[in-house]
């Protein structure tokens, strides 16, 4: 049970960060075209691992039940 609570708020950590750094890059009105392609990658890519943690937290927790 331990381990699925590490789990969760590693990932609850990082989409924390993901949406700080989101708003950071939202309000800075310096952002060019091209900043705007590699963060739109990088939360993409983001993204992506945040939904294999997520998947890998629900099989985990459906072997525990």
């Amino acid at each position: 049970m331990k381990r699925v609570v590490q789990v969760f708020k590693k990932s609850s950590d990082n989409v924390k960060a993901s949406i700080e750094r989101y708003k950071k890059a939202s309000l800075d009105s310096s952002n060019g075209g091209s900043t705007s392609e590699i963060n739109a990658q990088h939360y993409q890519q983001e993204s992506a691992k945040l939904r294999v943690q997520i998947s890998n937290f629900q099989n985990h927790n459906r072997q525990v039940q």
